[in-house]
């Protein structure tokens, strides 16, 4: 099972700032590399009303694995 990120949006233009450096990490650092193998490396975004919806569905996956 390979993990992901999971933010919540609370702004259109913050979220774009969010993935533009997500993006420099992941693809200009060393480590970042690294882990990128490791992880999911771009974020899913949802909103604060659906975050405890998205860690339940999460929690329950990660219990049926």
């Amino acid at each position: 099972m390979v993990p992901y990120i999971v933010f919540d949006e609370l702004d259109k233009s913050a979220s774009h700032i969010l993935l533009k450096q997500a993006e420099e990490y992941f693809l200009r650092t060393r480590k970042g590399k690294i882990r990128s193998r490791l992880i999911i490396p771009g974020p899913f975004f949802v909103h604060s009303g659906l975050a405890t919806m998205a860690q339940a569905a999460d929690l329950a996956a990660y219990i049926i694995s």
